[in-house]
């Protein structure tokens, strides 16, 4: 399973360094680096999260669907700065997106693309696991079922996805539903660091 961050304090508030997400060898993954914590734990407030954008991530649930945010809004959350937009990402792929929940949504971008949803006059940007685990680039060079065996599908799919994003900051995924904020690729100990570190 993945380790849950200690909540001891430090220089202000903060959270326990976790092992470095560096691999062994070239390819290799290291799920002992991945981790979780309660979102709780360091003061994101449900009121954090706009009412229309809760009302999205819960319109993905009851469709059967796993929605989160993800990017600059976490990374903001956990600065307690106020997010300028909400990102989310499902389970679901762009055309279920479409085709069972948000009718009137666009999908727009041809190198990443995403649902452009407008719900009650806010408008947020959807991507999908399904399209973005695609395009990772060296993802078929790993062999998942070797350094993953037993650990759950979602966080492989999370993984998955923290390894395109731009910087470690930017690869946090938060679950409202559940208080859980899950980081892999070590992007909290970097905004500690208050570092923007390219993976």
């Amino acid at each position: 399973q993945m380790r849950k961050y200690g909540s001891r304090k430090e220089g202000g508030g903060g959270l326990r360094n976790g092992r470095s997400s560096s691999a062994s060898r070239p390819g290799s993954i290291d799920p002992s680096s991945w981790k979780y914590f309660d979102s709780r734990a360091v003061g994101i407030p449900a009121g954090a999260i706009p009412r229309n954008c809760m009302a999205v991530l819960q319109m993905l649930k009851r469709k059967g669907f796993e929605a989160y945010l993800v990017g600059g809004c976490v990374r903001d959350l956990l600065l307690k700065r106020a997010p300028k937009d909400f990102d989310v990402i499902t389970t679901a792929s762009l055309k279920e997106i479409k085709e069972h929940v948000f009718s009137r949504c666009f999908i727009v971008g041809n190198r990443f693309p995403i649902c452009l949803v407008r719900w009650r006059g806010s408008l947020f940007e959807v991507s999908s696991f399904k399209t973005n685990t695609t395009q990772v680039k060296g993802n078929e060079n790993v062999n998942c079922s070797e350094d993953t065996d037993g650990r759950d599908g979602g966080d492989i799919l999370r993984w998955k996805d923290s390894l395109r994003r731009d910087f470690t900051v930017n690869s946090l995924f938060f679950n409202p539903f559940n208080h859980r904020v899950y980081d892999y690729v070590n992007g909290v100990k970097d905004l500690r660091k208050n570092k923007r570190c390219v993976q």
